[in-house]
């Protein structure tokens, strides 16, 4: 998501997207991470200096507990905001517009992809979404 959103609607809806982008750099730190803890054999005493500072296992293990918390709380607040987003799409009593939305914020997909699905024109999707979102009632959107 390159641009500001301004409009209030679509920056909640636009939460869960954010979160699972972030869930997803998390799960790429820890893979990364997991593959240096692969890495890391026991010191050799050669009597020559070495550069750098040396990274022990347990620095490794305590990194990687941090990452693995930090990926389940995001898990848990992507599934909160999952909820209460679907929770406001299925308010709206057309069906192509819940469709458009949950696709859209949900499924994370974009217009072109979305019209691919549907079997839609991209301006066809465009216009329903404005639809969606302007017929769309947030309850708590003001808490956001």
């Amino acid at each position: 998501m390159s641009r500001i959103i301004t409009d209030p609607k679509k920056k909640w809806l636009y939460r869960y997207r954010g979160i699972s982008e972030r869930l997803d750099r998390m799960k790429e730190r820890l893979e990364v991470l997991e593959n240096r803890m692969e890495g890391v054999r026991s010191p050799r005493l050669t009597g020559m200096p070495r550069g750098g500072t040396p990274v022990t296992m347990e620095e490794l293990i305590s990194d990687k507990l941090e990452i693995e918390e930090r990926i389940d709380n995001l898990e848990e607040t992507r599934k909160q905001i999952r909820r209460e987003i679907l929770a406001a799409i299925d308010t709206l009593t057309d069906d192509k517009l819940s469709e458009i939305l949950e696709l859209r914020f949900i499924e994370c997909l974009d217009y072109d992809d979305i019209a691919d699905q549907l079997v839609y024109t991209r301006r066809h999707v465009e216009r329903l979404y404005a639809k969606a979102i302007e017929e769309i009632k947030i309850s708590n959107l003001e808490e956001s």
